[in-house]
């Protein structure tokens, strides 16, 4: 009987939300770049604020707040490695264990960009 190609393998599957969040890691990253860049220009131009010993010119909740995003979408990207690794192994426990992991981190990446966003103007 042919196998139903609906949703394709369950390897291209992984394959394609692994590429799909590092397309969104890679995105974030450069916005943070040009979002340390600002910062950097605004240091220059604002009154200082203090952030874990460092002069950031930006306050210390918009700065944890975009730091949060980045480390949950970082984090997405490890697990989805990790439960790639446990797919090799044959472990589909804890293949499941990792992705639900991985969803909870974006669900958190979703909300940190809304939250961002509604601050950025």
């Amino acid at each position: 009987m042919a196998r139903l190609k609906r949703w394709g393998t369950f390897t291209e599957r992984v394959w394609n939300t692994a590429a799909f969040y590092w397309v969104e890691f890679y995105r974030l990253n450069r916005w943070f770049i040009l979002l340390k860049e600002a910062i950097n220009f605004k240091e220059e131009n604002m009154t200082d604020v203090k952030q874990g010993g460092r002069i950031t010119g930006v306050e210390d909740k918009d700065y944890d707040l975009v730091s949060a995003l980045y480390h949950t979408l970082e984090g997405a990207a490890t697990y989805e490695m990790y439960a790639n690794d446990a797919e090799q192994a044959g472990d589909r426990e804890l293949v499941d264990f990792f992705h639900e992991i991985k969803d909870q981190n974006c669900k958190y990446a979703a909300r940190a960009k809304k939250l961002l966003a509604a601050r950025m103007g």
